[in-house]
């Protein structure tokens, strides 16, 4: 059996928590979050299609639970 503490992204940890396999701990301390990015070639112009792509995931992204910290 081991014993640790890591930090873990809660999307990564959700199945583990939820099964009873990880427990938390530590549960008043909160994590610095982190910026999702999305790159992609440098041009002049950003396609539309593009545009509209990171628009759709950033959207998706704010209203999924699975990405809240809390």
């Amino acid at each position: 059996m081991s014993f640790g503490i890591v930090k873990v992204a809660n999307y990564m940890a959700r199945p583990y928590l939820e099964s009873g396999q990880l427990m938390p701990v530590l549960t008043d301390w909160t994590a610095e979050q982190f910026p999702i990015s999305v790159i992609y070639p440098q041009s002049r112009h950003l396609s539309a299609k593009v545009r509209i792509f990171v628009d759709w995931v950033s959207e998706l992204i704010q209203q999924d639970p699975t990405f809240q910290t809390r």
